[in-house]
């Protein structure tokens, strides 16, 4: 009877985890409500059969905690509880995943790229579905930027984190190509979306998303070629991948209009505008904005501070739109120095290099894409302070955490 329990509860847990995975990418309004039951769920678990799990690489977990409580504590000194318990709420997969982490028993190698499998699904259905209705917008309204940037989004995900999953998406269907594994069963399927991620992307105008995809590109090469790939099937792959990304992003204005500015503004850094215009720009004067609280806040902000610590400075500085836009740290690892200092940091840093260690014994492609796509993009955004890029950070780290048992 305890048998068919718990098989009962893996049964839910896979089940769990494939949904996550597939709402993650297609509309994060309903994750909340899965991890938390999900969540619930493996309490349950927890006290029925009054057994933990602790995956034998467990650090990674324990720090993930140790960010969560660091930011509970600060919550007692802030000057601002409202914004502070709002923080407490879009980082609970800081604590809910290491929790689910714990309670779960080990989940196979084959339902983990069960899993991965859904959360295929879910972000090419997205693709589809928000594309259809930027062109039923475009035509509606005569106004075909309803097909580019955050317009594309849905208002759903800031681009930077739909470019983000969908090259997560082309890594692992590139690398399931080379292990005869395809979408559905169907090569030319398989094939079909592999080159439409490129033009999605492009559309999305994310200058840090389109070099992500190049990078991606350029990774699951190197792996074909260690796999032994043929160079001439690797080369034409890898090649056709980066012309759609590089030709449409020069072919589409907006994404076109974006790359130029942003080297405009690199170029000319002799002769920057008194005000921050656009998000190049906008990003230099972020980033000085949090180095300077850092500088007089060591110990951080604390929770629900740190955007009225950098509005200070952008008021000071006279930087109408970074302060009109609040702008945060658009880093993440400076967004955590601001908010937790030196230690919150050294911390975050620590749980990326245990993770990355992992990754690297153990071989995981899966866990080294997700990383490095993850660290590249903290650089430019403050990754982990939205619902977007916490879950899916943490949700894929625990998972194959689990999967090394």
């Amino acid at each position: 009877m305890k048998y068919r329990i718990a098989d009962r509860f893996h049964r839910l847990h896979l089940a769990l985890a494939c949904l996550v995975a597939f709402v993650t990418p297609l509309h994060k309004k309903y994750v909340p409500l899965l991890i938390t039951f999900w969540g619930a769920a493996v309490i349950v678990q927890g006290l029925s059969f009054r057994r933990i799990h602790i995956p034998k690489h467990w650090l990674p977990l324990l720090l993930f905690a140790v960010l969560y409580a660091m930011l509970a504590v600060s919550c007692f000194s802030t000057g601002d509880l409202h914004d502070a318990k709002k923080e407490l709420e879009y980082k609970l997969s800081y604590i809910v995943f290491p929790l689910i982490g714990v309670l779960i028993a080990p989940m196979p190698s084959l339902k983990v790229r069960r899993v991965l499998w859904w959360f295929v699904y879910g972000g090419l259905s997205f693709t589809v579905i928000s594309l259809a209705y930027g062109i039923k917008r475009s035509l509606a309204f005569n106004d075909w930027t309803y097909c580019t940037y955050d317009r594309l989004g849905m208002e759903i995900f800031h681009p930077t984190y739909a470019a983000v999953y969908q090259c997560f998406i082309l890594g692992f269907l590139m690398l399931a190509a080379r292990g005869n594994e395809f979408l559905l069963g169907k090569k030319w399927l398989h094939f079909t979306m592999l080159f439409f991620i490129p033009f999605y992307v492009s559309l999305l105008s994310s200058k840090a998303g389109e070099i992500s995809l190049l990078l991606t590109v350029a990774w699951c090469a190197w792996k074909w070629i260690r796999s032994g790939a043929g160079w001439v099937n690797t080369a034409g792959i890898s090649l056709a991948l980066a012309a759609i990304s590089i030709g449409s992003t020069l072919l589409l204005p907006v994404s076109y209009g974006r790359i130029s500015s942003a080297i405009t503004a690199n170029n000319n850094t002799a002769e920057r505008p008194a005000v921050a215009n656009n998000s190049t720009q906008l990003r230099w004067v972020a980033w000085r904005a949090a180095m300077a609280v850092i500088a007089a806040h060591p110990w951080g902000v604390g929770a629900g501070d740190s955007t009225p610590a950098m509005m200070a400075y952008y008021r000071q500085w006279g930087e109408t739109k970074a302060y009109d836009k609040k702008l945060n740290a658009h880093n993440q690892f400076l967004q955590t120095a601001v908010e937790h200092g030196w230690a919150g940091l050294a911390v975050l840093l620590l749980a990326l290099v245990s993770l990355a260690l992992y990754a690297w014994k153990h071989r995981h492609h899966m866990m080294q894409l997700l990383l490095w796509l993850c660290v590249f993009n903290c650089l430019f955004e403050s990754m982990l302070e939205v619902q977007a890029g916490i879950v899916y950070f943490c949700f894929w780290s625990v998972l194959f955490i689990k999967q090394s048992d």
